[in-house]
């Protein structure tokens, strides 16, 4: 029998909302064989590619947030073409914005 395991991606540190400007998305991805590259977009464009080939991959690309909902995907392809995406959701702040945390529903 054959074990087909995608890989898997944590997602560094992100918060529900951060100024909006630059900022550094960071993860991880892992796979029981090898994460063969790592892909990210935001928007339908393609930000990153990175190749790896190593078990635990790192990854991170600078984008810049923008007032509002900002979403970003992230995808890790193993060497056997099993693949997972992750997708996160960052709220650009501008002064005077009132943080997610803090708002009422």
């Amino acid at each position: 029998m054959v074990d087909l395991e995608a890989p898997r991606i944590s997602p560094k540190n992100v918060p529900t909302s951060a100024p909006a400007g630059p900022f550094t998305l960071s993860w991880t991805a892992q796979d029981d064989r090898a994460v063969h590259h790592q892909l990210t977009w935001s928007d339908g464009d393609k930000l990153s590619y990175t190749p790896s080939n190593t078990k635990t991959a790192q990854g991170a690309v600078l984008v810049e947030l923008r007032p509002g909902r900002n979403s970003f995907l992230i995808e890790a392809v193993d060497d056997q073409g099993l693949s997972t995406r992750s997708f996160v959701i960052l709220r650009g702040q501008v002064e005077g914005d009132v943080p997610m945390s803090d708002a009422n529903p």
